[in-house]
C-alpha cells in the first residue's frame, strides 16, 4: 500500500489544510472545517466526538465515522472508493452525481447509492430529501 502516511487532526476545532492527504483522521473534540479537502488517497477516519462537514472529496480508501463523531453531507459528490463503516452519525441529502440526482440508503452491510430517476420521484422523498430545483 503506497497510502501509508496519517495525519491527525486530534485538537478541539481545528481547520484542516487544504491538500491532498494521504491518509486523514479527524479525532477529538468539535468541529474540523474540511474547505478545500478535495482528495484523500487512502482512507477518512472520524474518531472521538469530532464533527465534519463534506466538500466535493474524492477519497481512494475506506470511510469509517466512528461512534460518538458526526459526518454531514450536505448535497456535495463525495466518492469512496473502498468500504463504509458507520457507528457514529451520518447526516446527507440529495446528491448530484453529474447531473443524476442519488439517494443514500442503508441496507444490512453498507451504505448504497440509488438513483432517483426524475422529479416526481424525488419529491416522493420530500421528508428524507431536499429536491432544490430538481
Amino acid at each position: 500500500n503506497t497510502n501509508t502516511n496519517t495525519v491527525n487532526y486530534n485538537g478541539a476545532g481545528q481547520t484542516v489544510k487544504a491538500t491532498i492527504y494521504d491518509n486523514l483522521t479527524l479525532s477529538g473534540s468539535g468541529t474540523k472545517g474540511m474547505t478545500g479537502v478535495t482528495t484523500i488517497n487512502g482512507s477518512l477516519t472520524l474518531s472521538g466526538t469530532a464533527d465534519a462537514t463534506a466538500v466535493d472529496v474524492t477519497i481512494g480508501g475506506n470511510l469509517d465515522v466512528g461512534s460518538g463523531t458526526t459526518f454531514t453531507i450536505p448535497g456535495v459528490n463525495v466518492t469512496v472508493t473502498g468500504n463504509t463503516s458507520v457507528t457514529g452519525t451520518l447526516t446527507h441529502g440529495v446528491f448530484l452525481f453529474g447531473t443524476i440526482p442519488q439517494i443514500k440508503k442503508r441496507d444490512s452491510t453498507d451504505y448504497k447509492w440509488s438513483k432517483i430517476e426524475d422529479r416526481d420521484r424525488c419529491l416522493e422523498h420530500k421528508k428524507e430529501l431536499n429536491c432544490g430545483n430538481y
